[in-house]
């Protein structure tokens, strides 16, 4: 079965880039190998530094998700999904900075550049460009339909470029042969049914796909110890609880932006969840292939708005501890597993 063929040219551009180089230096496969894992990396690391320093607040939030375990390692590979989370922390770093800022064309321009990018990915992601709505001035029926109107505009030629790309090169079935598959038919017509599916995945493999959002590395062979990461949730726990210690009352637009946030990204979750249902056999209790990493490109949206306006340098200090604590050890993790023979 092939897989990477269903993604357009543009998920792997930076490593064309480099193999184009490699070849033309006649360097050995291996280097060049090396060299496109090298160029994903720096592409990675450009896109969420252009987020990140444009981003007005939040910024905690970029640079977590930028720095799990599994980000990384995505990073350092040649997986399309470098550009695809990049580019996600990107676009949410330039809306966020619409709603705190007034909004430039400069500001549109690289918010549908990488909602393109990450759409022509993988297609659920294209809700991301939903969180636009939060931008709004005041939440009037005018403004929101300015909103609306500027996301349309965006996304009209990103359908357009995305239709045309699967018409023409992306409608080989993904399935074993005799095989039958869930549709989107499947879930409309019983909802309760796909929903005792979700139910029956995070009971049976809700472990799973915490771990591998987090820190499950190789080819999901690679666990971190789970003391680590139950530590490190319960750090980021207890640093997003103490933003939010106000010293003043939530206002109604803070809630109605937090509101919003949490719930596009939860239709997000959805519409992934419902996805990949569809490549679930018929009959299947739970999802088939699910996995952790599919949610880190909006993981983003979800810290952003459980997050407080509180400052505290010790609270700071103790992140700071946290993810390093993290990335640390995975690092050892990794040598260990890979590159220390123990006989």
């Amino acid at each position: 079965m092939k897989y990477t063929d269903k993604y357009a040219f543009t998920a792997y551009l930076p490593q064309a880039a480099a193999i184009t180089i490699g070849r033309f230096l006649e360097l050995p496969a291996a280097i060049t190998f090396t060299l496109a894992r090298l160029t994903n990396l720096l592409v990675y690391v450009g896109i969420v530094y252009l987020g990140v320093k444009n981003i007005p607040k939040y910024k905690e939030a970029l640079v977590m998700v930028a720095l799990l375990p599994i980000s990384l390692q995505q990073a350092a590979s040649n997986s399309p999904d470098a550009l695809l989370i990049s580019c996600s922390l990107c676009a949410i770093g330039f809306i966020i900075k619409a709603r705190e800022e007034k909004i430039t064309k400069k500001d549109i321009v690289i918010i549908a550049i990488c909602i393109g990018i990450m759409t022509l990915i993988k297609m659920p992601y294209i809700l991301v460009i939903f969180l636009l709505i939060t931008a709004c001035k005041e939440y009037s029926f005018k403004e929101i339909m300015k909103k609306i109107g500027l996301i349309s505009l965006i996304l009209l030629p990103i359908v357009i470029l995305y239709v045309m790309w699967t018409k023409n090169y992306a409608l080989t079935p993904i399935r074993p042969e005799g095989v039958v598959n869930n549709t989107l038919f499947d879930i409309i017509k019983n909802p309760a049914g796909f929903l005792q599916v979700c139910i029956n995945t995070i009971k049976g493999g809700g472990d799973f796909v915490l771990n591998s959002m987090i820190a499950y590395l190789g080819w999901l062979d690679t666990l971190i110890n789970p003391v680590m990461i139950n530590c490190y949730l319960g750090g980021i726990l207890i640093w997003t609880i103490g933003s939010n210690r106000y010293n003043r009352r939530i206002t109604k637009r803070e809630l109605i932006d937090k509101l919003l946030g949490v719930g596009i990204f939860l239709g997000i979750v959805l519409v992934i969840c419902m996805g990949i249902h569809t490549w679930s056999p018929v009959g299947n209790s739970i999802l088939v292939g699910i996995q952790g990493r599919y949610f880190v490109p909006i993981l983003a949206i979800l810290i952003i708005h459980l997050w407080g306006k509180a400052q505290s340098k010790t609270l700071d200090l103790l992140g700071i501890i946290n993810i390093s604590g993290l990335l640390i050890y995975s690092v050892f993790t990794v040598i260990l597993r890979y590159y220390v023979t123990i006989y």
